[in-house]
């Protein structure tokens, strides 16, 4: 019985900690009670970009002092985290803390040296300030992990301000109504150590061909380097293996001039390089060495501008992991692609053509009057909307899962039947910092890309992620109106075999939007379509169509009505693109028509492959095609049944008159053993009480019930 006492008792103060609020901060310093203060010494080398390293603070009783649960800090923390308040106008430390922040990511603060009125600093002490000339050091990225209790923070530096052997101290507090925790971290810079190269033992090397177009931005290609076997060939743990790169022909250093710890390489040399003019590539590690798997990311990416098309040489870019005296080279083998970005238009080379729709809110300028590229509403939280592409489906087709994106260009001819593509991207978010990963095209209301989101005619923004099969649609804020709207054709490419899926998109603005039916279940169906059709006086009789019972028992359950009420009330839908369904185009006699690539189109489309009728009275499907279905072949579509704001999605394969007999009179020949107490379901596998007509499944069996 204690024990059952205890646990409610528990239980109600744990419940008691998560119905707490945070109390308003106290940002008078003189009404605020510091109950408590820890630091943490931090050791870097002089940095000449503004990667970070993340660090740690145990913090095992911050909750306790501040009197609030640790969950409400983890949960608040981006709000809760202080400085002393500078007078942007005095230019002096005030009486109150700010949590105004102006160090990325949030919350953060840029820390500047503190001076005399005779020029001389004060202490070592820094104080958070807006970034200037005489900026130090930012402390970024402050979080607080209950599970843990632990605080962790982001340092970096304004690059080439620091000197060796320098210490400075700064402040952040964590401010819980009228308590607040003081940080104190101390950082002391070093000049990167150089190593001599000659001496040096060479255990391993690895090399990649990176072909790629000119760019004029920073897109990248992400490699994967096995750590844990260089980590065993240097004989270390990961953690121990220090990534360096050359400074000099025969001097290896660890000093970063880009981010993550990486470096920016003169073209000619590959050396060492702060960013700017000279520069070639960089080597930037795009995630940490993760202990459990042993595997890291590098992205290597090229200076804008630095190579041409005419570009014949190939360059050698390396990099190296070392541990004491051993080292393990890692080396890009670099060269401009001299690939023809023409492709031409209805050849075997095109293995699929799919349609999307997207739809976007123009949003509004911000209040200065300027446009944003955070891109106004969507489906995340900056505000884009993604389109998912089947990374399966495109591998099937392509022969890959990593197909490069192209863009028409603007020197397409009217009339021709050579598309002139680009894959210099213009719309790319590649900053490791921020985890960007997406690279692509900001594109004109004619459908070529356009040189930036900037100029005046950029009618939206198009970004592909091949490791995720996800393109990402922007617009700049405020710049189109409700109403408008775009057609864009884009294209993924195995430049390896020349194959091609060509994507048309349908891009429309709008302030509001409805919301889309609820999917409520999915059936995989296969019919027949006759081919063999005649047309006479404009009339198609039943004879010259292929008649298909269609089970509508998986819809109506899942709508929760009787087949009768599904077939009075419901409406027949098609998938006009890949991801929308229309109820527009469909003629009483003919149904709807699709297209070869299973879109439904306009009725007067030169596209037309097939027609599919729906004769709700019968529960039938009516399927014809106006040209000869060959043996084995079979076509892809979808239907829907919508009802009271659901939908119900019919997966349809067509198949010819031949394959169809073949296919049922192989399912009718399947000897099935009586057994009483046998389950019965349907093909989505939904348990039936009786039999029903179609296939029914019985001891994994398909049974045709006619």
């Amino acid at each position: 019985m204690k024990k059952t006492i205890l646990t409610l008792i528990t239980t109600a103060l744990c419940l008691a900690s998560n119905a707490q609020t945070l109390p308003e901060a106290e940002t008078e310093l003189a009404k605020i009670n510091i109950v408590g203060e820890q630091g943490i010494e931090v050791d870097q080398y002089i940095r000449e970009s503004y990667v970070t390293t993340t660090y740690t603070i145990e913090a095992p009783q911050l909750a306790a002092l501040l009197d609030v649960a640790d969950t409400l800090i983890e949960q608040n923390i981006t709000s809760m985290v202080y400085a002393k308040y500078i007078d942007p106008e005095l230019g002096q430390l005030t009486s109150t803390l700010s949590n105004n922040y102006n160090a990325n990511p949030n919350p953060g603060f840029w820390y500047n040296q503190m001076f005399e009125e005779d020029g001389e600093t004060v202490q070592n002490e820094l104080i958070p300030s807006t970034f200037g000339d005489g900026s130090r050091i930012f402390l970024a990225g402050i979080r607080y992990t209950a599970e843990t209790q632990t605080v962790t923070v982001q340092v970096g530096q304004n690059p080439g301000t620091m000197t060796d052997g320098e210490n400075y101290t700064a402040k952040f507090y964590i401010v819980c109504g009228d308590k607040a925790y003081i940080f104190n971290v101390s950082i002391t810079t070093h000049t990167a150590p150089v190593y001599d190269f000659n001496t040096m033992i060479c255990v391993g090397d690895t090399m990649f061909e990176y072909e790629t177009v000119p760019n004029s931005n920073y897109a990248y290609k992400a490699f994967t380097v096995p750590m844990h076997e260089i980590a065993e060939l240097l004989g270390c743990e990961i953690d121990a293996i220090e990534f360096k790169a050359k400074e000099s022909e025969n001097t290896l250093s660890m000093r970063s001039t880009a981010n993550n710890g990486g470096f920016w390489l003169t073209k000619a040399e590959g050396f060492i390089s702060t960013f700017g003019e000279g520069c070639g590539v960089y080597f930037e590690p795009f995630s940490l060495p993760n202990v459990g798997d042993g595997y890291y990311t590098m992205n290597v990416g090229q200076y804008p501008g630095a190579f041409t098309a005419d570009d014949t040489n190939i360059y050698y870019y390396s990099v190296y992991y070392t541990y004491e005296d051993k080292y393990y080279t890692y080396t890009v083998k670099f060269s401009i692609r001299q690939k023809s970005d023409n492709i031409e238009t209805g050849d075997e080379n095109m293995v699929a053509r799919e349609y999307y729709e997207v739809q976007l809110n123009p949003g509004t300028p911000a209040s200065d009057g300027t446009r944003a590229y955070h891109f106004a509403t969507g489906t995340t939280s900056w505000g884009w909307v993604e389109t998912d592409v089947n990374l399966d489906h495109i591998e099937e087709l392509l022969g890959t899962r990593k197909p490069t994106f192209f863009a028409r260009s603007k020197d397409n001819v009217e009339g021709s039947t050579v598309i002139s593509l680009t894959s210099e991207y213009t719309n790319n978010y590649t900053n490791s910092y921020y985890g960007y990963d997406h690279y692509g095209f900001w594109m004109d209301p004619s459908g070529s890309y356009a040189a930036s989101a900037k100029l005046a005619d950029s009618a939206y923004g198009v970004t592909w992620n091949s490791d995720l099969g996800k393109m990402r649609w922007h617009q700049v804020s405020g710049l189109r109106q409700p109403g408008d709207f775009f057609e864009g054709i884009f294209y993924l490419v195995n430049e390896e075999t020349g194959k091609y899926i060509e994507y048309h998109f349908e891009i429309e603005f709008q302030d509001e939007f409805p919301a889309a039916p609820t999917v409520v279940g999915e059936e995989d169906i296969t019919i027949m379509a006759d081919f063999n059709y005649s047309m006479q006086n404009d009339e198609l009789t039943s004879a010259d169509q292929s008649i298909n019972d269609l089970d509508l028992s998986g819809a109506a359950e899942a709508f929760g009505i009787s087949e009768d009420e599904l077939t009075e009330l419901s409406t027949f839908m098609a998938a006009r693109s890949a991801n929308s369904f229309t109820s527009a185009n469909y003629d009483d006699m003919m149904g709807y028509a699709f297209s070869a690539y299973g879109t439904c189109v306009n009725q007067m489309s030169d596209e037309i492959m097939f027609y599919i009728y729906f004769e709700p009275i019968d529960r039938q499907l009516c399927a014809f095609a106006i040209d000869d279905i060959a043996d084995g072949d079979s076509y892809k579509v979808r239907l829907a049944l919508d009802y009271d704001g659901k939908r119900y999605i019919y997966n349809v394969t067509i198949v010819n008159h031949n394959d169809y007999v073949a296919l049922t009179s192989a399912i009718q020949g399947v000897a099935v053993t009586k057994q009483t107490a046998s389950a019965r379901y349907n093909l989505a596998g939904q348990k039936l009480a009786a039999p029903q007509k179609g296939l029914n499944i019985v001891n994994g069996n398909k049974i045709l019930i006619k």
